[in-house]
Formats: structure tokens, sequence, C-alpha cells
């Protein structure tokens, strides 16, 4: 017989896990941004037109971008890395998506309630 579960969404997580979340999420934004950044740049736009002129695709879109800029513009860069980047770019994505739209949770039996 299984037992039934009922979660409650909770805002008192442990400190020490909100820091860590928060240290992933605010790493992650400076990538993005980092990334965008590249592309304003390798287009020869400033933050606010670029905000404009490029909307916001998913990270690894980015990358793909900076690629394909750069291989028009015939700019020397290390394409193997930045490759490599991108590979890892979706499933780091994930994650911080995982982190960052979760519901935390703590887990009690129906009836405790």
């Amino acid at each position: 017989m299984s037992t039934r579960l009922r979660t409650i969404a909770r805002i008192d997580i442990p400190a020490s896990l909100a820091r860590e979340i928060g240290r992933f999420l605010v790493a992650w934004a400076h990538f993005e941004h980092y990334v965008q950044a590249v592309i304003w740049s390798a287009l020869n736009l400033g933050a606010e037109e670029g905000r404009i002129a490029v909307r916001d695709p998913r990270v690894s879109d980015r990358l793909d971008m900076i690629r394909d800029i750069g291989e028009l513009n015939g700019t020397e860069m290390d394409y193997v890395s930045l490759l490599d980047i991108r590979k890892r770019a979706d499933p780091l994505a994930a994650k911080r998506h995982l982190l960052a739209h979760s519901l935390w949770t703590a887990t009690v039996p129906i009836g405790v309630l």
C-alpha cells in the first residue's frame, strides 16, 4: 500500500541552500550577459541598440550567433572551445531553469495536516 503525500510550498528553505541557488543563478546571469555583450560588440552595437536589435534567444542560439558573426566577419576565434561551451550550455541552462522555477516543498503524509 502506498502512502499518499501532500506537498507544501516553502519559503523558509535553509540559508545554505538559498545561498547556493543564488550563486548559481547569478553566475548564469553573468554568463548570459557576457555572451550577449560579445554579440553586441561583434555587431558594433551599444547595449541600448543591442537590446533592441538582438532579442533574448536561448544561450545556445546566442553562441551560434557568435560563431556565425565570426565566420561572416572573418574573425579569428577558437571555434573548438566555442563548440565545447555550446555543448555544455544547454544542460546548464536546464539546471538553471529547474533551480529558478522550482517550487521548494516539504512532503508530509496526507492526514498529518
